[in-house]
Order: structure tokens, then sequence, then C-alpha cells
């Protein structure tokens, strides 16, 4: 169980909201962005995002099984890490939790977006990592 249960509750949300099924949300979520503003959310940044996770996707549905890279809780063991919800112990990596992310982040930079629209997807992107 977690020292701080609030920062825990946090890191499990962040990450809950990065998982890759939610990636419909998140094209949802773009789409009325870029219908009402468009000047935050062009059409390349939905493009990109759009073609993007689909390339993750399928990128980390080839390489994850084959990768079989153990969890932090295997390798360093149950001392060393907090583990916040259901333990899993391999397949880490690629994360698809941080790749959509980061890849809105990537998205909404190279698609222009204002700073801080891009930057608070950056930082997203981090704590989601660090969530992870």
């Amino acid at each position: 169980m977690s020292q701080a249960p609030a920062l825990a509750e946090t890191a499990a949300l962040l990450s809950s909201v990065a998982q890759p099924r939610n990636f419909p949300l998140w094209i949802a979520l773009l789409v009325i962005v870029h219908r009402f503003k468009p000047g935050w959310i062009s059409f390349a940044v939905l493009w990109n995002f759009v073609i993007g996770e689909l390339a993750i996707w399928a990128a980390i549905a080839t390489i994850k099984p084959d990768m079989d890279y153990p969890r932090p809780l295997t390798a360093l063991g149950k001392k060393a890490v907090d583990v916040i919800g259901k333990p899993e112990y391999w397949h880490s990596f690629p994360s698809g939790h941080a790749a959509l992310p980061f890849l809105l982040f990537g998205s909404l930079f190279f698609g222009k977006s204002p700073k801080a629209i891009w930057v608070s997807a950056l930082i997203y992107a981090l704590l989601v990592a660090w969530s992870r």
C-alpha cells in the first residue's frame, strides 16, 4: 500500500485516462475542440493523432509480446516498487499508456497548436510516464 494515498490515487487516475482503450474518447475530445476552437486543434493535429495512434497500436501489439520485458515489480521486487492497481509482471515495454499522451503532445506541438496547449500536454505526458 502506498505511503501517500492521495499521490497513489492521482497516479492511478493519470494512468487510467491514458489507457489505450480510451483512444476513441481522445479523438472525440479533439474533434469537439477542433469544431469550437480550430485555432487550438487544427485538422493536421487530428490527422496526426489518429494515424499516429493507429501506428502505435499496431507497433505495440506486434512488438510487446516479443519483447517480454519484466515490469518493475518483477525486476526490482515488492520492497522497491509501490504497485498501484492490479500487479502485472511482464510486457512492460513499450508502454501503451505512455505512448498515447506523448503522441498527443507531439501532434499538438508539430501541429502548431498554441504553446499553452502543447505544454499542458507535455506535462500530462510526463506525469503519465511517472505514474507508470
